[in-house]
């Protein structure tokens, strides 16, 4: 990197599913090259971060008393709806 100011620094590598390389105390002056050496970078999991909230359900706990709506096509498609005897033409009473 050129027109760098001469100092320390720390030089730190990061990739995607990779653990961060870092190395501090890299001494740079005035137009010098500096070597690192091999970075080598150490294969490390993603990382996810889950955030989970909760909130009180809405339940009406003052009596045990149910109430649910069904739809009229629900109610043609019950399987006691065809089960009428009555108009069985193949059942015999005797």
């Amino acid at each position: 990197m050129p027109n760098v100011t001469a100092d320390s620094y720390a030089v730190e590598v990061t990739m995607p599913s990779f653990k961060k390389l870092s190395r501090k105390g890299v001494r740079v002056s005035g137009g010098d090259r500096v070597a690192l050496g091999a970075l080598v970078l150490e294969v490390g999991g993603t990382q996810e971060v889950v955030n989970v909230t909760a909130e009180a359900p809405l339940l009406q706990a003052q009596s045990g008393e149910r109430s649910y709506t069904i739809t009229q096509s629900q109610v043609e498609n019950l399987p006691v709806n065809r089960q009428n005897f009555a108009i069985t033409p193949h059942l015999r009473l005797e």
